[in-house]
């Protein structure tokens, strides 16, 4: 069964820290003999880092930890979550999984009443 997102955790990041650092993953090289460079894509799959950050209440990062270690496996699995499509101004459902893990997750406290959660989404087909 494929694993979603859970529906009582939002899904909307702050637009302040949203952003896509690079397009695509870096393009195989091969060097001709005429001095040429033959590049191609590496895989016939579409990867696309995007930056996350989503706060949380208390109850909702209970919900995200458990998400995290427990469904995911320390992060390390696939997963389908609405991202948001620049083009269509929309959210719509792509596989992810998140870049490093759960090392590469990062939770700050915010007030007392919410938590900071920064990460990194390999996202297929953005």
């Amino acid at each position: 069964m494929a694993i979603t997102w859970p529906a009582n955790l939002p899904y909307e990041g702050l637009r302040d820290n949203y952003g896509i650092p690079n397009f695509g993953l870096p393009l195989a090289r091969s060097e001709m003999q005429s001095g040429k460079v033959r590049q191609r894509p590496q895989f016939t799959l579409r990867i696309t880092a995007m930056d996350m950050a989503i706060f949380f209440t208390p109850e909702q990062l209970a919900i995200w930890q458990s998400f995290l270690v427990d469904t995911l496996g320390e992060g390390a699995a696939e997963f389908t979550m609405p991202v948001w499509i620049a083009t269509t101004r929309t959210h719509q459902p792509r596989t992810v999984q998140i870049k490093d893990g759960a090392n590469g997750v990062s939770e700050k406290p915010f007030a007392d009443t919410k938590t900071l959660v920064s990460f990194t989404l390999n996202v297929r087909n953005l």
